[in-house]
């Protein structure tokens, strides 16, 4: 339990640095710069809903991130005494977690998965064609750049974790996958 904490919180940092990436970009407001002009209109060098839905995003994640934080110094200092009182180790977790059913309201889906290879990171990660993606890390329908996004997050989180939202039949599911060099082609062993 300690273990999937803390992936959460590892897939949570690197969408929290992507996001901020993302707000560093020419087009965008930065993190917390002005969205309007000093008379009040929408600034014409920043695309104002994209920053906002991303300062959102990042919000919601830093409040998640708080909580997370929260729990897993609970589980920690519980360990610890449970160590202490002499009490036998947890049992070790299972290989991957079954993907779990997403409850939040769904983003529309800007994506899907023709094929996934077998023993490549998509596999792994419990992609199967036909998946649609609704959230790949940070990047979704409203900023995924023709996919540019998606594949500068891939690269950027080689050797981590990116949280994955996807719609498999009427079913939100949230995976977690990890990009990373395999005998296969590219970083996720699946094509889009």
């Amino acid at each position: 339990e300690l273990a999937e904490l803390d992936d959460r919180r590892k897939a949570m940092e690197a969408e929290m640095e992507g996001i901020s990436e993302a707000l560093r970009a020419s087009n965008m407001g930065g993190v917390a710069g002005a969205l309007v002009d000093r008379d009040g209109f929408p600034r014409a060098d920043v695309d104002v809903h994209a920053t906002r839905t991303l300062r959102h995003r990042l919000a919601c994640l830093n409040t998640d991130h708080k909580a997370l934080m929260q729990q897993l110094e609970a589980k920690l200092h519980a360990m610890h005494a449970a160590l202490a009182a002499g009490a036998p180790p947890p049992p070790p977790p299972a290989a991957r977690p079954p993907p779990r059913t997403a409850s939040v309201h769904a983003p529309p889906p800007f994506a899907r998965v023709g094929s996934v290879a077998p023993g490549g990171p998509a596999a792994a990660a419990g992609l199967q064609p036909e998946d649609r993606l609704l959230r790949f890390g940070h990047v979704d329908a409203s900023n995924h750049d023709g996919l540019r996004a998606l594949a500068l997050l891939t690269r950027r989180s080689e050797g981590g974790t990116i949280p994955l939202l996807v719609l498999r039949g009427a079913s939100p599911l949230e995976l977690t996958l990890s990009p990373r060099h395999w005998e296969g082609q590219g970083l996720l062993g699946c094509l889009l």
